[in-house]
């Protein structure tokens, strides 16, 4: 497993090709459609995806929404196998990102030569998911706490201080932390 760089594009910049031979390749994409915030990052992963796999020169065979909290992903799964596309990539995160993964391998998608891509992975689900499971899958992430020297001496700070690798959000919450500290610290002056 390899992670590579957040593809979200800011409004207006047109995405990046998906590296490799995985965005030219058919996909089928499939949405976690739930209630506000969490359905709009379904939405823009689907947007973003569709648009890495178009810029690519691929197609988007087609895309499934699924409530929050699924527990049971074995009709999008036997819908994705069934419709020739090369790539499944799942845009949704959190424990339905995670049950989404674990059932993937036991559909053994992977085993047959599909490749699985998750949108929005976080340290954490790799840890609930289990390396099992997580074999040949290509995620995308924000963070990763051994990108570079600085990432490493952040997140061993953090380590010292929580006993765990930081998931992505920590490093912006902090930031942002920071950021407003900073904002205040002057106000008074």
């Amino acid at each position: 497993m390899t992670p590579s760089r957040h593809d979200s594009p800011p409004s207006g910049v047109k995405p990046e090709p998906v590296p490799g031979d995985v965005g030219r390749q058919p996909a089928r994409l499939r949405l976690n459609d739930c209630a506000c915030r969490r359905k709009v990052i379904g939405v823009l992963l689907l947007v973003s995806a569709t648009s890495a796999v178009v810029a690519s020169g691929g197609k988007v065979l087609g895309s499934a929404r699924h409530p929050l909290n699924t527990a049971d992903f074995s009709a999008f799964l036997l819908q994705a196998q069934a419709s020739g596309a090369k790539v499944v990539a799942l845009a949704n995160a959190g424990g339905d990102m995670v049950n989404a993964t674990k059932q993937t391998d036991e559909f053994g998608l992977t085993r047959a030569g599909k490749t699985v891509v998750s949108l929005l992975t976080f340290i954490t689900d790799v840890n609930s998911v289990g390396l099992k499971a997580m074999q040949g899958l290509t995620f995308i992430t924000a963070f990763c706490w051994d990108r570079d020297d600085e990432s490493r001496a952040w997140s061993k700070r953090f380590f010292e201080l929580h006993k765990r690798i930081p998931p992505f959000i920590p490093p912006s919450d902090t930031i942002c932390e920071r950021l407003k500290q900073s904002v205040l610290t002057r106000r008074r002056r």
